[in-house]
């Protein structure tokens, strides 16, 4: 669990994108002016920050995590993984195999599997249980047009992408999520046309997936044509040679609209192909309303202080089962042999009934010939007849 559109300015009016790619990030009032939609949703990309700046000024696991408990054993801030991401700032991932892996290596973390948690259980009793602190004081309000958590569920193999997927938890609210658990098997070549993590794993990190292959192929081209970053996922791509991608440059911005353009239009298509294994988790969500009176008790009793802008949320199996789904080939080595062979055992038990015909053919008219050349080869008897006087 981890908890933290291509934008096409040319529909601007003249004026507006002229005053947009024109403007000073410091004059903050003339950039929300520019901006092409009423709800401020540009901003967090005109204000991207950087890995570092995010490290300086984003909140630490520490001051984020509160409280935490898995199928009711203690657990802290150091069971989690912290990353950056562009969107989401500092992310925290528990039960994460690149929480023992360096930024520069490359494979599935398969010998870092046996520090993995795992669960028996199931049911709403159980999971995880978490307390996180928003702190809603440190906020920059004027770039941040929600407030929150952000939580994704996935394989501890997998590098997530909680902008792209995950749902977000209310200040304030207590939030119940039941995971089920699903797998799809496809079939590789010849049959298929899927691909695998050791593929993958020559240069990236983590389980293959189609997400992750598509921004890794438009990154590249990205950071390669425009000199800029579009895309921060520290655990997938974690070198950052480029400043961020600003929209307000107008040759980063055109540049970045051309490359998403051409990728839409197949002119330059990105090789991602449906992964031979996928892990999937499908979630149900519900919501109730913390209990103070209980949260005063805890802290009274046992010291633990809810914070003011508290989030909290509880992960658990809905059920031990999973959902599997495999692909087989239609025809394979052995059913092209198996078919073959009944269709030679048919021809062949044809052609031995055909040749049996045959022979008892050919028998018969040999019998007739003989038959008629002795009859001809019998002396013919001669009457005399004597004539009356």
């Amino acid at each position: 669990m981890t908890s933290s559109g291509a934008y096409m300015y040319g529909s601007l009016p003249d004026n507006l994108q002229t005053q947009f790619y024109n403007a000073s990030l410091d004059d903050f009032a003339t950039v929300l002016l520019a901006m092409k939609t009423i709800d401020g949703s540009e901003v967090p990309e005109v204000f991207a920050p950087s890995r570092q700046e995010i490290l300086q000024a984003g909140m630490t696991a520490r001051e984020f995590i509160k409280a935490c408990s898995f199928d009711s054993d203690y657990c802290d801030f150091t069971d989690f993984h912290q990353w950056q991401n562009g969107v989401y700032g500092n992310c925290f991932t528990f039960n994460s195999v690149f929480s023992r892996m360096n930024e520069t290596h490359h494979g599935l973390g398969k010998e870092h599997l046996q520090h993995i948690k795992t669960t028996t259980h199931y049911g709403a009793r159980y999971g995880l249980r978490l307390m996180l602190n928003v702190s809603l004081d440190e906020y920059m309000m004027a770039v941040t047009p929600s407030i929150g958590v952000r939580v994704t569920i996935h394989h501890p193999q997998q590098v997530p992408f909680p902008e792209d997927n995950g749902f977000n938890v209310a200040v304030r609210s207590r939030t119940s999520v039941s995971v089920r658990r699903g797998e799809v098997h496809r079939v590789p070549k010849p049959h298929g046309n899927c691909h695998t993590d050791d593929e993958w794993n020559k240069k990236w990190a983590g389980a293959y997936r189609s997400e992750g292959c598509l921004i890794v192929c438009l990154e590249q081209r990205i950071r390669e044509r425009c000199s800029c970053v579009r895309t921060l996922n520290t655990i997938l791509m974690p070198v950052e040679r480029h400043g961020r991608c600003n929209p307000t440059n107008q040759t980063q911005d055109e540049c970045v609209a051309k490359i998403r353009l051409d990728f839409l239009h197949d002119l330059e298509p990105c090789d991602c192909r449906p992964p031979c294994m996928e892990k999937t988790y499908t979630t149900g969500l519900s919501f109730d309303e913390d209990n103070d009176e209980f949260s005063r008790i805890l802290e009274d009793v046992k010291g633990i202080q809810t914070p003011v802008d508290a989030v909290k949320v509880h992960v658990y199996m809905e059920s031990l089962s999973a959902n599997v789904i495999k692909e087989a080939p239609a025809f394979t080595e052995v059913t092209l042999i198996a078919n073959v062979g009944g269709s030679f055992g048919l021809f062949i038990g044809l052609s031995l009934v055909t040749i049996v015909e045959l022979l008892e053919f050919l028998c018969d008219f040999l019998a007739m010939g003989f038959a008629r050349l002795r009859f001809s080869d019998r002396p013919v008897g001669h009457r005399k007849v004597a004539s009356a006087p």
